[in-house]
């Protein structure tokens, strides 16, 4: 499992919080197809690897899961 240091989880907290937030807002009523979907979630994963300067998926993926980040665009009503 990773270690996040502070900085890191501060950065964390400010992406749960306030980015994910507003790239969700409305999307509750707009159907999204699943490329629509795939890039959304294409979008916070490039972001979060500027974030944290990596090029592993992986890396992204425990980050998320240890700070209970489930932005779960893939499971955002589909058509």
């Amino acid at each position: 499992m990773l270690s996040l240091t502070k900085l890191e989880e501060s950065h964390m907290h400010l992406v749960a919080t306030k980015c994910i937030p507003v790239l969700l807002y409305g999307l509750e009523v707009c159907p999204l197809t699943k490329a629509e979907l795939h890039s959304l979630d294409f979008a916070v994963t490039r972001f979060l690897m500027k974030l944290f300067k990596t090029s592993s998926i992986a890396v992204i993926r425990d980050c998320c899961q240890a700070n209970f980040l489930k932005y779960g665009f893939k499971n955002h009503g589909q058509t």
